[in-house]
């Protein structure tokens, strides 16, 4: 397994905004990538928002990083680090 980990920079005042174009743009759209198993979206506490998106293997994850660089988004949500790691341990 490989994880794809996700920073955002969202703009103050815009947590709601952000939230509600995550819900309606951005998990659709993961829930149909390839190879995925599951993901997190944490509160954008301080303008910083984080996800962890697992997949079943090094190239899923790698195209899913590629989505996440590559898709559109509100001017006031600006990607931080997309990167690839693979899963050593879970609980």
């Amino acid at each position: 397994m490989h994880a794809v980990a996700v920073s955002v920079n969202i703009e103050s005042g815009k947590e709601e905004e952000a939230r509600e174009a995550l819900r309606a743009n951005v998990i659709p759209m993961i829930k149909q990538s390839p190879g995925l198993i599951g993901g997190y979206f944490m509160d954008p506490g301080g303008g910083h928002g984080y996800s962890i998106l697992v997949y079943d293997s090094e190239e899923n994850a790698n195209n899913a990083k590629q989505m996440a660089e590559n898709a559109p988004r509100p001017d006031f949500v600006k990607l931080g680090i997309a990167q690839v790691m693979e899963v050593i341990e879970s609980l």
